[in-house]
């Protein structure tokens, strides 16, 4: 079915529409505003404090706007209740791309016996989701990942559960600690390189088993 005149004038602005076989379309404007918090976010880039506050008021077509009722069957499982009436897509995946290859200079990090982590999303920089966000919308290395609609950020499900660490860490010879995850950014003549806390580590020999 098509859209309508008003549905698609409604669409180019905040509204979000959907047709008779329940295919929806998020409101251009809106779609944009919820990229623009993210990247601000994620990248800790100094944005327009009017369009990150999350009470910016914006207009929609009440008599086209679609319900965000979503079934446990539909594409995005079982919502529960308490959680927005409106529900934007998740942004891109969560990211913590390294911004510079590892150089011999480093500084090492001491590392602790006691694991500062609950989640392994932690290791890369996201926190963990709220015992209420219990819906997996990405998957990696890092394992399953839920979104905070709240905050508008990627959260951690999976628990971090400590590996058995290389007795001893290639790496730090070189300046680096070793990682915890298993993700590989790089590799070089040294080995494989992750990238945790914002710096690089070693990818260690667990994760090729």
């Amino acid at each position: 079915m098509d859209y309508s005149i008003e549905q698609w004038d409604a669409n180019s602005e905040f509204t979000t529409v959907t047709d008779n076989a329940m295919s929806k379309g998020y409101g251009i404007k809106y779609w944009i505003l919820m990229r623009y918090r993210y990247v601000c976010k994620a990248y800790d880039i100094e944005c327009d404090p009017v369009y990150m506050d999350e009470n910016y008021q914006y207009t929609t077509n009440k008599n086209v706007e679609a319900s965000f009722d979503v079934a446990p069957s539909g594409p995005w499982g079982d919502m529960g209740n308490g959680n927005p009436q409106q529900q934007p897509i998740p942004p891109t995946e969560p990211s913590a791309e390294p911004t510079s290859e590892p150089t011999q200079e480093a500084e090492q990090t001491p590392t602790t016996n006691q694991s500062p982590y609950q989640c392994w999303s932690e290791v890369v920089g996201y926190s963990c989701c709220s015992s209420n966000e219990t819906t997996v919308y990405a998957h990696d290395d890092n394992g399953d990942w839920g979104y905070d609609f709240n905050k508008q950020e990627w959260c951690g499900l999976t628990p971090y559960d400590e590996p058995t660490q290389d007795e001893a860490c290639w790496s730090e010879e070189l300046g680096y600690s070793c990682c915890k995850s298993c993700k590989v950014y790089e590799t070089d003549n040294d080995g494989q390189w992750g990238y945790e806390n914002n710096q690089w580590c070693g990818i260690q020999s667990y994760c090729s088993k």
